[in-house]
């Protein structure tokens, strides 16, 4: 049955309690295993006391050289199982959170904190029983090691799915920036012609004004120059040389 037990139980017993009160608890029902589910029952009830210690949520294994307490302690609801060392701890924990629900879904936690020592027994010992037998089964553990590893490779593909989406809306937002950017510059662009064309004209035409007033600046210095050297304003002088000669 067990993995590396020959024919006995992985899941040797287990119990659930509200803090030390046990409400309900079942032994395995092979009998290869019948000896070591006495002693883990007494074993189980001393570690519930001290698990009990630490009133706060925590899940935790005690281990001894042959058997390991696996436990989870939920609102000081305690679920518990003992194993064998040889079976380590995925396929007990995984049996622990299978009672766990099944718990949850049959009782609230006021009927835990309420009822007296193994008031549930009656109704929850035969899924107790069920499921040990169930995770004590090798094609269980094999089957919920494959489908472990599905899940964790399909996790791997959603997060890759979902880096690749983020990546996809990074590289998307980028190019609309681009695109924004490129249509801004268009805008600049015809924004911007008018007022060049408007500034070429004035350059223009202050270069046309500046090139008249140094004409006429150039043309009135050589007048100023003819009436001091030719003798007057009508440049008598200049003009009778200039007539002399011809």
């Amino acid at each position: 049955m067990g993995k590396g037990g020959g024919d006995t139980s992985c899941i040797i017993h287990s119990l659930v309690a509200y803090e030390e009160k046990i409400l309900a608890s079942c032994s395995s029902p092979l009998k290869e295993s019948a000896y070591d589910a006495q002693v883990c029952s007494v074993l189980s009830e001393k570690v519930l006391k001290k698990i009990c210690a630490r009133m706060h949520n925590h899940k935790k294994t005690y281990i001894t050289e042959k058997y390991h307490f696996h436990y989870i302690m939920e609102d000081g609801i305690v679920f518990m199982c003992v194993a064998q060392a040889v079976h380590g701890q995925r396929l007990p924990f995984s049996f622990l959170k299978d009672i766990r629900e099944k718990w949850h879904s049959k009782y609230r936690l006021r009927e835990s904190m309420q009822a007296r020592p193994y008031d549930m027994n009656q109704t929850f010992q035969s899924i107790l029983k069920q499921k040990m037998l169930y995770y004590s089964d090798d094609t269980t553990d094999k089957l919920r090691e494959v489908m472990e590893k599905v899940e964790d490779v399909k996790g791997t593909m959603l997060s890759n799915v979902d880096k690749i989406l983020e990546r996809g809306d990074a590289l998307e937002q980028v190019a609309r920036k681009a695109r924004e950017i490129e249509e801004a510059g268009q805008d600049f662009k015809k924004v911007t012609v008018p007022f060049k064309r408007k500034a070429m004209c004035k350059n223009l035409k202050a270069t046309i004004c500046l090139c008249c007033l140094c004409t006429i600046f150039i043309l009135g210095a050589l007048y100023v120059a003819g009436v001091f050297v030719c003798g007057g304003w009508t440049l008598q002088k200049c003009t009778n040389a200039v007539w002399n000669a011809f």
